[in-house]
Order: C-alpha cells, then sequence, then structure tokens
C-alpha cells in the first residue's frame, strides 16, 4: 500500500504530504497511530524515516516535537528499542560521515525561569550474575592535529554558590571501585601530558584549599 505525490516537473517541486487530526473544543483531539504488523513466524516489520538528498542546497531535516500546553506539562517524547528474550534491541545516535566537518549532537535541556531539567546518562541494573553496562567517554583522534578535549564544567551562579562535580568510584559489598587519574604515555620524542590540581583565585576571601587524606578504619579491631 503506497501513498505518494507525484513527481514534479523539471522546475517544480512536488507536492506535500499531510496527516494531521482534527481539533477538538472541549475534549482531547485525536491520535495518529504507525506501527507494523506482528510476525509469529519471522520478523516484525521495520519503519523508516528518510529525508531526501538536496543537491544544491541542504539536506531536508526531521522535527519531531511533542505538544505545547498553556495550563499544564507539555507533552513528551520517548524513543526506546525493542524488548526482546535474549537481549534488548541496541540505541544509537550518531552524525553522518562527511568529507568535509561532521555534525554535532547536542543533549541539552530548556531554559527555565524557575529549575532548569536535568540530564541523566546511566546503565540498567545487572539482577543476575552479570556485570552492569558501562559509561565510556572517548573522544576521537586527530590523525594531522590534536586530538579533542573532553570539558566537565559545573554551572556558575551569579548571586550563589556555583555548582559542584563530583566523581566517585562505585561502593562494592567487599571492595570499592578504584579511581585513577592519569596522563597517557607520550611518543618516541615527545613528553607525556601535565597534571594540574589547582583552586580558583579570589578577588575578596581566601582560596580554596586541596585535601589529600585516607579513610579512618571501621571495622572490627
Amino acid at each position: 500500500f503506497t501513498i505518494r505525490t507525484l513527481n514534479a516537473e523539471s522546475s517544480g517541486v512536488s507536492g506535500s504530504l499531510s496527516f494531521t487530526t482534527g481539533s477538538a473544543s472541549s475534549g482531547s483531539s485525536g491520535s495518529i497511530a504507525l506501527s507494523s504488523g506482528i510476525a509469529t513466524s519471522g520478523v516484525g516489520g521495520s519503519m523508516s524515516i528518510m529525508v531526501g538528498s538536496g543537491n544544491f542546497g541542504d539536506g531536508g531535516r526531521i522535527v519531531v516535537s511533542a505538544g505545547e500546553s498553556t495550563t499544564a506539562e507539555g507533552g513528551s517524547v520517548s524513543l526506546s528499542s525493542g524488548v526482546g528474550a535474549l537481549e534488548s534491541g541496541a540505541f544509537s545516535i550518531v552524525t553522518a560521515t562527511s568529507n568535509g566537518d561532521t555534525g554535532a549532537i547536542t543533549m541539552k535541556t530548556g531554559d527555565s525561569s524557575g529549575e532548569t531539567g536535568s540530564i541523566t546518562v546511566r546503565t540498567g541494573d545487572s539482577g543476575g550474575v552479570g556485570s552492569s553496562g558501562s559509561i565510556s567517554v572517548m573522544v576521537g583522534d586527530g590523525v594531522a592535529s590534536t586530538g579533542g578535549r573532553i570539558v566537565a564544567t559545573a554551572g556558575m551562579s551569579n548571586v550563589n554558590t556555583g555548582g559542584s562535580v563530583s566523581v566517585a568510584s562505585g561502593s562494592g559489598g567487599k571492595t570499592s571501585g578504584a579511581f585513577s587519574i592519569h596522563t597517557s604515555d607520550s611518543g618516541s620524542s615527545g613528553v607525556s601530558g601535565a597534571l594540574a590540581l589547582k583552586t580558583g583565585t579570589s578577588s575578596s576571601g581566601s582560596s580554596g584549599s586541596i585535601f589529600s587524606f585516607t579513610s579512618s578504619y571501621a571495622g572490627p579491631r
């Protein structure tokens, strides 16, 4: 079953396709559901959303926006991989490769006159005998230039205390996880990178301190 507009002539544009439900003045408006059928002895059907190429301009965009509310919370957007008996489906967000610069990926919550939303990146718990998943933050190599940076900066406050940065290893029933900070080995003709621990300057008071200590023993004696 195919729904499409006809091809345009050599100097025109093709027609648009629009799927919309009607407005409702006293109730909820209708929904639009796109789903493929269930396969009892094969693979479930796929769903693809693809935008056409632009030979002389930018490629078309894909925009997914939830509904606005003037009196309550705005609508949410949820993307989830499929449940599996052996393994759930993977979920990937990538930009395409390019002969020039590749596109950026931005994850940001909206601005607010109150508290802004949070961003949480975490793996699921492992309830069996396996290990929980890891989180890796890696920057691409610079073959003929400098490698990319990793920058972690807490929020600034104009009238109160700025945000803090906390990095801790995981607790354990036997031993807590290790914590390592080190620079990589240098090449054959260079030097390894430096490590710097520094507090900020203060214009009207004492600058911050740097502490290094181990915890006391709290077990039986």
